[in-house]
């Protein structure tokens, strides 16, 4: 899959009449930054639900909620997420709004196996942020510091990660190398395992 043109995948060993990739189009990166903003929205209402649930039974400010170690668990929603929509169905609600799919290199709906994949560099910066937040509630000031700037790091990688994308000839973030996926533009009619 050396050439692209167009935005389209037409390396001969895809182009085979038949071939899962005829026709296919690579989304876009403002079409990949719409679908993470449909999903931020998505997780908005979780994130107050879970915080508002926590100062009811332990009796706390919602300040204290914030950085309680009761809602450290508010990391792993959007992980739980991202891996069981994309690993399911091949595509978050924000993908699903954008028409949007994450495909393998056969142009197939992915597993659980390649969605977990995909989610190593998230995966890594939820690491980071859980210790950070940990930090701030043991009131480590020195292990705070440290954290803050890796965790600081560590996001900044997320975000060239993404930025990957508008710029990569396969449109493909780092996260998308890893688990040699693609994200497509879903027509309805194309049949790559979503039929």
């Amino acid at each position: 899959m050396e050439d692209f043109k167009h935005n389209e995948i037409l390396d001969s060993d895809y182009t085979e009449n038949n071939s899962p990739w005829e026709g296919v189009q690579l989304a876009s990166f403002w079409q990949r930054v719409g679908a993470s903003l449909v999903d931020g929205l998505v997780m908005i209402p979780i994130y107050v639900i879970t915080l508002f649930f926590i100062t009811a039974v332990y009796d706390i400010s919602f300040l204290e909620a914030v950085y309680s170690p009761y809602v450290m668990f508010n990391a792993l929603i959007p992980a739980a997420y991202k891996i069981i929509m994309e690993g399911q169905y091949g595509a978050t609600l924000g993908k699903m709004a954008m028409r949007l799919r994450v495909v393998d290199a056969e142009a197939q709906k992915i597993d659980i196996n390649h969605a977990l994949r995909r989610y190593v560099i998230y995966g890594i910066s939820l690491i980071s942020s859980v210790v950070f937040n940990a930090a701030i509630i043991l009131e480590a000031e020195n292990l705070f510091v440290t954290l803050g700037s890796v965790n600081q790091l560590i996001s900044l990688l997320v975000i060239v990660s993404l930025i990957f994308v508008a710029f990569d000839e396969r449109k493909q973030a780092v996260h998308d190398k890893i688990a040699d996926t693609f994200v497509i533009q879903y027509n309805g009619s194309y049949g790559g395992g979503f039929s």
